[in-house]
């Protein structure tokens, strides 16, 4: 069985979340990699579909990596504890 690894890029304009990527990543065993070298802060929005996709992946067994997180973006993540729920890339 292959595996299917996707990697998304997180910026200010919004966030792409999508049951059917953690149902595609779940079958073939993959892991969703989210890139916030571009993004200095976080915004709620942003925050609300982190959490909801964070809930998806747990219940379909998929990893969620995050690279490029500054040092404001883990605070924040830290302080709505969501930072157990990812691993961490540099």
């Amino acid at each position: 069985m292959s595996t299917s690894n996707v990697y998304l890029r997180v910026n200010g304009n919004g966030f792409p979340a999508s049951r059917a990527l953690i149902e595609c990543l779940r079958t073939t065993g993959g892991e969703l990699t989210l890139d916030f070298a571009s993004s200095p802060r976080i915004e709620a929005d942003v925050l609300s579909a982190l959490e909801s996709l964070a809930e998806q992946a747990r219940e379909g067994q998929v990893g969620i990596v995050l690279t490029g997180v500054s040092v404001g973006v883990y605070r924040v993540l830290k302080l709505v504890k969501l930072d157990s729920r990812f691993s961490y890339q540099l």
